[in-house]
């Protein structure tokens, strides 16, 4: 009995990319899934509040670095405000 080629495979042989998750990004698209400035990830690093990887020259932050180190920030605003 043949097995049918998934989705995935049947999409690859009509052209089209297989859709890849990604597990690191670099600070541009950090910071836009943090929805945080590239300096505000820059200054964590710094502090060593998030752990960046260099597997080139340019840094990339782990998936689930940018999560934890989300988690780990306050709930409230440090100005008193709210959204």
């Amino acid at each position: 009995m043949t097995q049918e080629p998934s989705a995935d495979a049947r999409q690859y042989k009509k052209g089209r990319k297989a859709v890849v998750e990604k597990i690191a990004y670099n600070m541009k698209e950090a910071a836009e899934a943090a929805g945080v400035s590239v300096s505000t990830l820059r200054r964590a690093i710094a502090n060593n509040d998030l752990i960046a990887n260099y597997p080139t020259a340019s840094a990339v932050i782990l998936k689930e670095e940018l999560q934890k180190w989300i988690k780990a920030t306050p709930t409230e605003s440090p100005r008193g405000t709210h959204v």
